[in-house]
């Protein structure tokens, strides 16, 4: 069964195949990875990789939601910085949307995060300009105008 709020792995589930971390731990999809990288449990993350391998860090909910977008929505800058290192992407992982077209940057720069928007800003490939400039989104709006606001 999917785990509940409050829930932790038990040994029993320790010793599960790592197939039973792919799985979605609520019924949007999120994962263990997300929730790791959403709370900057790097410990967890660098857990989950050595289990099931870093394909793991780039799966997304049924949303479009991949962890580096959990983590920038959260200002977690050690997970952003794990998950660029350690997904088969790199940090091609930053530049990914969500189903809604919103991307970590602009999630960052909504939530005020200016640590996570700095972080995706100068690790993301296509460069600070691509990222900041980038409105390809249902609100039509750029990092940089939601900062603004």
């Amino acid at each position: 069964r999917p785990l509940r709020p409050g829930e932790y792995f038990s040994s029993v589930e320790l010793a599960l195949p790592s197939s039973f971390f792919e799985l979605a731990l609520t019924s949007d999809g999120t994962t263990a990875v997300m929730v790791a990288a959403q709370n900057e449990h790097v410990h967890v993350l660098q857990f989950l990789v050595s289990l099931c391998g870093a394909r793991v860090l780039e799966v997304a909910n049924r949303n479009g939601v991949m962890p580096a977008f959990l983590a920038a929505q959260h200002n977690r800058c050690k997970s952003l910085a794990f998950l660029v290192k350690h997904a088969e992407s790199g940090a091609k992982i930053l530049e990914v949307p969500r189903n809604n077209g919103a991307t970590p940057a602009l999630i960052a720069a909504f939530e005020g995060h200016l640590e996570a928007l700095r972080f995706v800003v100068e690790h993301a490939p296509s460069g600070a300009h691509a990222v900041l400039s980038n409105k390809d989104n249902v609100w039509d709006k750029t990092p940089l105008d939601w900062a603004r606001e």
